[in-house]
């Protein structure tokens, strides 16, 4: 199954290429569109009824330790993608913070398949999960948007963040779930689980190569620090968060996942939310370009089952596990660290990039 999804996703990608090259039209037909969103909603559905009735067995007090870290490590990646963007590149400060907020965020897209995945290798996936990736959309938005929004009112945005679809349907399925999942769950579980879940994520995961393959094609005169920082920040930061949640004491499956979260990027709320406010469009779309075109299919096709086999080493008990975790959160902290140093800075040109 896992092969299926990957297969589907890559298809999208290369259909759009093949297409684009034969001079043929990629537009997305009606049809697939809605059915597209539809998906989108019935994989939003199905991981909060999920996580709700989870959280609602366990007690709300169960996501509040792994949550309150999640949140914070998140809030730390946007700070750490912003440092490293500001000392390695010359993009503009508005596209600096963009890219940032979108890094920090979390792919639900990335999250849905990271599931299907591990769950084909015998892995299991910590059902409170679902509510670790709410409160992982969020920060890295709103510390975004502070900074974009100093001295020009951001309260359009902050509202049009705070009742995002998406994260009103994860927040209302996680009250439904936290309520009502446990009695409900022999009613929704063949409709939101097992085959038709798979089925469904495979042609979501196809129209998403079908979206990552038109933002590969745009790659232009950017497109060498784009691809470098889109490969490099995922393993930078899935590095980072699974160093930290394996000296916190997490099991293996709870390791992974947040690797996975943490290394993923934001392809949906984070632009939505932040055209708003920036001035420069291109900021937003090198953003959507490097998480859509480059993190995307990177965490799809090796990220995924890599952040799996990191988080096996470093929760099977061994010395040296702890020893390579300090070290993995110490080298991404260090680098960030050095980034800081006054000497040859090279985000001097804040020139928009042509994307």
């Amino acid at each position: 199954m896992a092969q299926l999804l990957i297969a589907a996703f890559a298809l999208g990608i290369l259909l759009t290429i093949i297409l684009s090259r034969m001079g043929k039209s990629d537009d997305i037909a009606q049809w697939r569109l809605t059915a597209y969103k539809i998906c989108s909603i019935y994989l939003l559905i199905s991981i909060g009824l999920n996580g709700g009735t989870k959280v609602g067995e366990k007690g709300l007090l169960s996501i509040l330790d792994t949550g309150l870290v999640s949140v914070i490590v998140s809030v730390l990646i946007f700070g750490c993608s912003y440092i490293l963007l500001t000392r390695f590149t010359s993009f503009s400060r508005q596209t600096r913070i963009s890219w940032a907020a979108h890094q920090g965020s979390v792919s639900v897209g990335t999250y849905a398949a990271a599931i299907a995945i591990f769950n084909s290798i015998g892995l299991g996936v910590n059902p409170l999960s679902a509510a670790w990736l709410v409160l992982m959309e969020v920060p890295a938005i709103m510390a975004g948007l502070a900074m974009l929004s100093r001295g020009s009112g951001s309260s359009g945005s902050l509202k049009r963040l705070l009742l995002d679809r998406s994260i009103l349907i994860m927040i209302g399925m996680l009250v439904v779930g936290y309520f009502f999942g446990a009695a409900t769950q022999h009613l929704w579980a063949p409709i939101f689980d097992g085959t038709v879940f798979y089925i469904i994520l495979a042609f979501f995961l196809f129209e998403m190569g079908r979206k990552a393959g038109k933002y590969i094609k745009q790659l232009g005169q950017d497109s060498l620090p784009i691809i470098s920082f889109g490969i490099a920040f995922p393993l930078l930061f899935g590095a980072l968060g699974m160093g930290i949640c394996a000296l916190w004491g997490l099991p293996v499956q709870d390791v992974a996942m947040l690797g996975v979260l943490f290394a993923s990027a934001s392809y949906v709320l984070a632009p939505a939310v932040l055209e708003g406010v920036c001035t420069e469009k291109a900021a937003v779309a090198l953003s959507l370009t490097a998480s859509l075109g480059v993190t995307l299919p990177f965490n799809l096709i090796i990220g995924i089952r890599l952040y799996h086999w990191v988080a096996e080493f470093l929760t099977n008990g061994n010395a040296n596990s702890a020893i390579v975790a300090w070290a993995m959160v110490i080298t991404v902290l260090g680098i960030t660290a050095v980034s800081l140093l006054p000497f040859g800075n090279t985000a001097k040109g804040e020139q928009a990039p042509s994307v």
